[in-house]
């Protein structure tokens, strides 16, 4: 194996690292900064109320008298992040463009870049939705579940998510 192809398969190797990361960054829920940003945005919507003649924040009560509610609750929120708004997430991202480039650069000194394109299909073959390019069938195939969480959240009720999952996956 030359010295050329050596260094493209540790590039390779380093980009799917970099993808993995990527897609299993999840938001911290039970983080410190998660929870104060939570209870400082339902602090703004649902502000105090008055119990006995005691003035108290809402959502500590709804923390203190119902755990499970206020954790739902926490959870809504946090789903409704985006990854992209957090540093970590943004760093994670960076590597891999990092990765991309200098795989891409290398595959370029060797000869023509080979990539695939990931794409949803509807069902009814009447829609097509390109979901990236990638520089390898793997990286792609790895990266379809990331690709259908990304679609499922646009959804905006179980009849879209139910038409999502009824479509195909292609690798071309």
């Amino acid at each position: 194996m030359s010295t050329q192809t050596d260094t493209i398969e540790t590039l390779k190797t380093a980009l799917a690292e970099a993808q993995k990361a990527v897609n299993t960054w999840e938001i911290d829920a039970e983080s410190d900064e998660i929870k104060d940003s939570f209870r400082n945005m339902m602090g703004a919507v649902y502000g105090e109320v008055e119990i006995c003649g005691h003035t108290m924040d809402s959502i500590t009560i709804l923390e203190k008298c119902s755990p499970s509610a206020f954790r739902e609750e926490l959870l809504t929120y946090v789903n409704g992040l985006s990854n992209n708004t957090f540093a970590e997430f943004q760093e994670l991202q960076a590597n891999l463009d990092a990765a991309e480039a200098a795989l891409e650069a290398a595959m370029c000194e060797e000869g023509p870049v080979q990539t695939y394109s990931l794409t949803w299909t509807s069902a009814d073959k009447q829609a097509d939705i390109p979901m990236g390019t990638y520089a390898s069938r793997d990286l792609a195939s790895a990266q379809q579940a990331s690709a259908l969480k990304e679609l499922l959240d646009e959804c905006a009720d179980d009849e879209e998510r139910d038409r999502i999952n009824a479509g195909s996956w292609s690798i071309i």
